[in-house]
């Protein structure tokens, strides 16, 4: 987006709204991009922002599997994970895809206006007939702009497009490979090993967490 850290501090990379950024590597992409997808999961974040009142008095809470988090316990009977009337819950439901790309493995996170597409494409996917794994086809990624009326004012936005590109299937080489970085990923997320940036270890604590970039995965 815009305002995003991404935007302001890397503008000199050539990030901008509206294209695709990989932090580990800050490699800016243009256009379409295809992915290998390898693995999904759905994760939790409730980051306070001082500048929203909704946020007074909260503290950060992380759940990396969607059912229980660091500070508030089960998100199933959590209030901070509930729509409150109009306004969409303080803690951030994603979707969160494993993908292989030329610098190793990388997240890439569906969450608030591109929750949907996420939600969606995982939906095709599973229902495929004959079922399929993740890897079968090459998944294309697009940005998509939008607007929204803010003060009365148009303002742009960019969300993300999810698909299998269904007329071709993976090599067969790519396929295996894809499906050894999924036992390994498979194996870090069961163990709580696997993270971001954004994520710390939950239990047991450590003395002292190493901080990574947004994109790799470490395991």
């Amino acid at each position: 987006q815009g305002m995003s850290p991404e935007v302001t501090e890397h503008a000199d990379a050539g990030a901008r709204a509206g294209k695709f950024f990989l932090s580990s590597t800050q490699r800016v992409f243009d256009g379409v991009v295809k992915l290998l997808i390898v693995q999904h999961h759905r994760s939790r974040a409730l980051f306070p922002d001082e500048r929203n009142p909704r946020h007074n008095g909260l503290e950060r809470c992380l759940s990396p599997d969607a059912i229980k988090g660091s500070k508030y316990g089960y998100c199933s009977d959590c209030e901070h994970a509930e729509w409150n009337g109009g306004d969409p819950p303080v803690c951030s439901l994603s979707h969160n895809f494993i993908v292989a790309t030329e610098d190793g493995p990388a997240i890439l996170r569906f969450n608030r206006t591109s929750l949907k597409a996420g939600k969606d494409f995982i939906s095709a996917c599973k229902f495929s007939i004959p079922p399929k794994p993740l890897w079968a086809h090459p998944t294309v990624l697009r940005s998509v702009a939008a607007t929204s009326k803010i003060n009365g004012k148009d303002v742009t936005y960019y969300k993300m497009s999810i698909a299998w590109d269904r007329s071709q299937p993976t090599d067969e080489s790519l396929q295996v490979m894809a499906k050894a970085l999924y036992s390994q990923v498979h194996a870090a997320f069961n163990a709580g090993k696997l993270a971001s940036v954004e994520e710390t270890v939950i239990d047991p604590p450590a003395p002292k967490q190493k901080r990574v970039h947004e994109d790799e995965i470490p395991f």
